[in-house]
């Protein structure tokens, strides 16, 4: 067989490197943050992760020469530290001290995708209409990278303004008497 496991979740083959889980794969072999350790009872276990540790993406085959050594690709000791940081981050958005430049910085600047795919899973609204997660988190991830470095109307305020919108729906009471999931779906998106 001339495939090899590069990390789990993950084949690589030999079935050309111009094909299109090919470049899925390098795509995601250069984002860095989106890989992560996981620690195992058998020691690290170098898993495919989001940075909020909330998307596990399926397998792809590749070809064997896209992959990258393990040890280039997980060059941070562990990532257990990292994910718990930003889980706290995110757990802040529950209350109103809630800090989006924190957020910012433990997600390497991606705080509005991060915090809008973590409250659209706590919402159950990723379950209720059956959302793919890569899909959502693409999704996000495109809203985030349309907005320009700008001092105030960035994507940390953005974040800031969808966790202050939802913590109103929910302390408000709007939730679940009178938003229904699909409204709420849109007031998130909107915010």
């Amino acid at each position: 067989d001339a495939r090899h496991r590069c990390f789990p979740g993950c084949w690589c083959g030999a079935d050309g490197a111009g094909s299109v889980g090919a470049v899925l794969h390098r795509r995601a072999l250069r984002a860095g943050q989106d890989l992560a350790l996981a620690q195992t009872q058998k020691g690290r276990q170098p898993v495919r992760r989001s940075a909020t540790g909330l998307i596990r993406r399926k397998s792809c085959l590749v070809p064997e020469d896209v992959c990258i050594e393990e040890d280039d690709l997980f060059p941070v000791p562990s990532a257990g530290p990292i994910v718990d940081e930003v889980m706290r981050a995110l757990e802040s958005a529950k209350h109103w001290q809630f800090d989006a430049f924190k957020l910012c910085e433990v997600t390497q600047g991606h705080p509005l995708s991060a915090l809008g795919y973590y409250t659209l899973h706590q919402a159950g609204l990723i379950t209720h209409f059956n959302m793919k997660p890569a899909h959502l988190a693409r999704f996000l991830r495109a809203i985030e990278d349309g907005y320009i470095n700008n001092p105030y109307h960035s994507k940390t305020h953005a974040a800031d303004v969808l966790q202050t919108y939802n913590l109103i729906l929910k302390r408000g009471g709007l939730i679940p008497g009178y938003v229904d999931p699909l409204t709420h779906v849109a007031c998130l998106l909107a915010a």
